[in-house]
């Protein structure tokens, strides 16, 4: 949790660069002779001390303005220093080369009570801050960085208890020329306080969150850690980043953090990633590691995340590694971060981007037990590629494998490299994730145009005016079709058909297309089943004009439905993509899932009348007053809005109740049913879990929930909500019509009714 500041107090203590209009009036010397001074070469000024007799006591004294101080918080302190020999002498430093790093001492001045008298008189508390035993040198006549981490007392923060509070500099080589600059003291920022969440073990990794200080990160065993902005991080990018120097061993460990206990759970996985540069003539390896105090008998104990690659001449490398935390590490006291250089003592060591991210998975492995193995083991071959959905409310939080075998008797399939596991049967037999096969024998892919003006067009596969011809296309992958922004140029397109009664679309894999996947368009009596649609752009399996009827969709799954980047027209929806999208209910939807999406897993977008070309053909048609024919045993999970929905204002009042059968929709951000401005609209059993909102029921009449669970947080998905903390559920603050909602305002829901939409509120049925 972020501090707070006293009332009519700074969270900066002391900010001073000693510009010729500085106030100095609470710095002096400490018995030195102490001054301003400004550099004739590049203008800058800074605080220097002169005429020092006193190694241990004359250097730079701040007084603090110790009520303004939040006790037990953190202080971050940052500032640079110089030691030069006295200009015109002939005197030797203490050392050849360099000086010792100088103590940060604060001292106290405190008020007492004699024992005879009973008058109060001060005394002096010291505290030794920044130990200089552990560093190396510091060469003279060259600015150098010191930071430090301080918490205050309730004694040194309390004006009845403290008459004075000041930090001074000491143990500076005797005679030296002391130079401060850029000195600050500041409360550690709000933004630094991680509050809940597991998402990312490292805080402040950009070396941008803390106001240009290290805190949280430190350096352990010795050496100065402190920020760096240059212009020459990796890949020349602006952005700060940390630097470690003054190392005198090679056990120093130049980036450290203590990692928050609470979010190590054992078979987790976490990803560490990093751009590290050693500024070494010779090749040099960081090596990343956890280490670990036992609660029970106070062991130490390390794993090594990674060994980096080599670095050497100031060239930055990236470093990146997943690591499975164990029991071992889950029973221990203190969990710590730490990356040090072995067999280099003295190089300069830099860190760019470091995060120590979880990867929305649990454990690994090899093999895949697939429902009914023995079905596909004739089918699935080694060298296969084979798609495993999301478990989680992100909609591409998906994996992709390559079978190594099949066992010829269970079908149990074993993989070239692990995947993370995701949510299994085993876990939970109503929210095991899916596997589909992404290979195909044929494959229909697209060259990319040359035209530097359309990027995302394809080939398209269109069957044209074919009324009453039966059409199969079966077992194919259509790979890159599609022509984004263009109407009618899609992956696989039935075009003004009417009735081709018996014709299929079957088995299919859609991959990687520009525009939508499977399009009915002003055709009926098609059998579009057991097709795969995986990483695709707006609506995918979709019936094009309202008029298309007794279709039937079985079977299908898509996942990783991603929203337009170029609309065919202003009447186009596909930048809020569904997955399945239906414009007129008089047909079949069996088996299907729509397994993540931007948008909405399936949307019935029914409207007053049939639009486009079709709209000639069926003058009298209203899609939005017409019997749903069948939607039963379908599945939306992982879709980044509403799993089901029914939108917009026109709303869908079927003549009867349009039943909704079994259906199952879990971790999606929004509601896992969204029925809006209609009517008649039941749910009959199913399963909704997981979501933001079970089922939102807004502005609709006569609606019927019967025979479903409905369950807020499920215990498989909580077990990945502990490992990642607040972020592996966090929904979007506005939820469907509330335009002021908040997360607070509108905590997880079972069942929510309501009779308000964007505007105003209206009578809308009972």
């Amino acid at each position: 949790q972020a501090p707070t500041v006293k009332d009519g107090c700074s969270a900066v203590l002391v900010d001073q660069d000693f510009s010729s209009a500085s106030d100095i009036s609470n710095w002096d010397g400490y018995g030195s002779t102490a001054q301003i001074v400004t550099d004739s070469d590049d203008g800058n000024s800074f605080y220097s001390l002169s005429e020092r007799s006193s190694s241990s006591l004359h250097g730079p004294r701040v007084f603090l303005p110790f009520e303004c101080i939040t006790p037990n918080e953190p202080y971050l302190l940052s500032l640079k220093y110089r030691l030069s020999p006295i200009t015109g002498s002939d005197a030797t430093l203490a050392h050849t080369n360099g000086g010792h790093i100088p103590d940060i001492r604060m001292v106290r001045s405190q008020f007492g009570t004699g024992t005879t008298t009973g008058n109060e008189w001060p005394s002096v508390n010291q505290y030794f801050l920044h130990p200089r035993g552990s560093m190396g040198t510091a060469t003279y006549g060259e600015w150098h960085h010191i930071t430090y981490t301080m918490l205050f007392n309730e004694q040194q923060a309390s004006s009845s208890e403290t008459n004075a509070l000041f930090l001074y500099l000491q143990g500076s080589d005797g005679g030296a020329v002391v130079d401060v600059d850029d000195f600050k003291l500041e409360l550690a920022p709000e933004t630094v306080f991680p509050g809940a969440t597991c998402t990312d073990l490292l805080r402040n990794g950009n070396a941008d969150m803390a106001n240009g200080h290290v805190y949280p990160f430190y350096a352990a065993s010795g050496g100065v850690l402190y920020t760096v902005s240059t212009g020459d991080g990796p890949n020349n990018s602006e952005g700060p980043y940390f630097r470690h120097d003054t190392r005198h061993s090679e056990y120093s460990k130049v980036l450290s953090q203590d990692l928050n206990p609470g979010c190590i759970v054992p078979g987790m996985v976490y990803e560490f990633k990093g751009w590290v540069r050693i500024h070494s003539d010779t090749e040099k390896s960081a090596v990343v590691q956890v280490w670990t105090k036992n609660a029970d008998t106070g062991a130490m104990g390390y794993h090594t995340i990674t060994n980096c690659p080599a670095s050497s001449g100031g060239q930055w490398v990236e470093c990146t590694s997943l690591f499975t935390f164990t029991e071992y590490h889950a029973n221990s006291s203190e969990v710590n971060f730490h990356v040090r250089v072995p067999g280099d003592t003295s190089s300069t060591v830099d860190w760019a981007n470091v995060s120590f991210a979880y990867v929305v998975d649990r454990a690994s492995s090899k093999t895949l037990i697939l429902e009914d193995g023995a079905s596909v083991k004739d089918c699935w071959g080694p060298g296969a590629e084979v798609l495993i959905t999301s478990h989680t409310v992100q909609y591409d939080d998906v994996q992709v494998a390559t079978i190594q075998s099949i066992d010829a008797i269970s079908g149990k399939v074993t993989l070239v490299d692990s995947i993370t596991s995701p949510i299994t049967l085993a876990d939970d037999p109503l929210t095991g994730v899916e596997v589909a096969l992404l290979s195909r024998n044929v494959i229909f892919r697209a060259v990319k145009d040359d035209d530097p003006d359309h990027p995302l067009h394809g080939g398209h596969l269109i069957i044209l005016h074919t009324p009453s011809v039966v059409q199969l296309l079966e077992g194919v992958e259509v790979n890159g079709f599609g022509q984004q922004g263009r109407l009618g140029r899609y992956s696989i397109h039935f075009h003004m058909c009417n009735s081709v009664k018996g014709s299929a679309i079957k088995k299919n894999l859609i991959r990687g297309s520009n525009q939508r996947c499977v399009v009915i368009h002003n055709t009926d009596d098609v059998e579009v089943s057991d097709n795969v649609a995986f990483e695709t752009f707006g609506h995918c399996f979709i019936l094009e004009d309202g008029g298309e009827q007794n279709n039937a969709f079985v079977r299908n799954l898509g996942a990783v439905t991603k929203s337009v980047q170029i609309l065919i027209s202003d009447a186009e929806s596909d930048s809020v993509p569904a997955t399945f999208w239906v414009t007129n209910p008089v047909n079949t939807w069996i088996g299907n899932v729509a397994a993540g999406s931007e948008g909405p897993g399936f949307w019935f977008e029914v409207s007053g009348s049939v639009r486009g070309g079709s709209k000639k053909f069926h003058e009298s048609m209203i899609p939005n007053r017409l019997p749903l024919q069948k939607f039963i045993d379908n599945v939306s999970h992982s879709n980044s809005r509403n799993g089901l929905q029914t939108y917009p204002q026109s709303g869908y009042n079927p003549p009867e109740h349009a039943i909704f059968q079994n259906h199952r929709s879990y971790r999606n951000r929004q509601a896992g049913v969204f029925f809006h401005a209609g009517g008649k609209l039941s749910l009959d059993g199913g399963y909704f879990a997981d979501n933001r909102i079970g089922v939102k029921i807004d502005a609709d009449h006569s609606d019927q929930i019967t025979n479903s669970v409905i369950v807020g947080v499920s215990n498989s998905y909580k077990d990945v909500i502990d490992s990642m903390g607040q972020d592996a559920y966090l929904y979007p603050a506005r939820a469907q019509c509330t335009s002021d909602a908040t997360a607070e305002d509108n905590p997880v829901t079972g069942i929510r009714l309501d009779s308000y939409f964007w505007g105003g509120t209206r009578a809308t049925g009972t």
